[in-house]
């Protein structure tokens, strides 16, 4: 007891003199390691659940391309989406490359005929099969029967199933508490990718769900000339996997 009130003469003299003081409760045996532990759980079950319940709503995200980036355009996309929910949560149709007339050798004259390329990019649930029906359907019906719809050469028909992993899945939901506990920071969830990839093959034929943990930024030139890494950001990834794979084999648990 002597031990405990001297630690307590010592904290109010630092109030005194510096205006502050510091008690460890365990010193003062008011808690035990193990009614930490206790209350550490409970506390951080209900921060986790706070953001994994709550998730990151797709129209708070800001689609950042880095300096000199391209920006969408306001206008872009199905009016009322914002640019993020255009890229990751809605159909786009664009057009790749155009001619009309002969640039070589241009004349004062208008073109009779011009030829477009255009992309289909879709999301998960869409009948992609019958795009270049509901296509046609589109343009009869606002008097452009004259303009033709050919399918892509055979050269250039590659693609890639549109896939989704359900946000509230069971090791979404992991992941997102393991990334959590490591860094500290809410991960942005998207359910579904703008760009093309085998995902597919994970998500419809071994009908798994699939996850990906991005380690880049929106400026690192990926498959370009200089393509090129940030140290910062991989310390963080290799923190994030390290976490990952430890909570994800953490033997007897129920909680990541």
């Amino acid at each position: 007891m002597e031990e405990i009130r001297d630690y307590i003469n010592e904290a109010f003299r630092s109030l005194a003199e510096n205006g502050f003081m510091v008690l460890d409760l365990l010193k003062l045996q008011y808690f035990t390691m193990e009614d930490i532990y206790i209350m550490q759980k409970l506390c951080m079950d209900d921060y986790y659940s706070y953001f994994t319940d709550r998730g990151v709503d797709l129209r708070d995200i800001k689609i950042d391309s880095g300096p000199g980036g391209p920006i969408p355009d306001d206008e872009w996309g199905e009016p009322g989406l914002t640019a993020a929910e255009n890229v990751y949560a809605w159909n786009n149709f664009c057009v790749l490359a155009m001619t009309s007339g002969n640039p070589a050798q241009p004349v004062n004259a208008v073109s009779p005929s011009a030829r477009a390329h255009c992309q289909f990019r879709y999301i998960a649930g869409t009948d992609h099969t019958n795009a270049l029906t509901a296509l046609r359907k589109h343009l009869d019906e606002r008097g452009f029967g004259d303009v033709k719809i050919e399918a892509p050469p055979e050269g250039n028909r590659g693609g890639y199933l549109a896939s989704r992993t359900e946000p509230d899945n069971h090791w979404v939901e992991r992941v997102i508490a393991s990334m959590i506990k490591t860094c500290s920071k809410v991960p942005a969830v998207i359910p579904q990718m703008g760009g093309s990839i085998c995902n597919d093959l994970f998500t419809d034929l071994l009908g798994l769900p699939a996850i990906w943990v991005p380690h880049s930024y929106s400026g690192c030139s990926q498959h370009a000339p200089n393509e090129h890494i940030l140290l910062p950001v991989c310390r963080e990834g290799l923190q994030i996997m390290t976490g990952l794979y430890w909570d994800l084999g953490a033997v007897g648990s129920e909680e990541c």
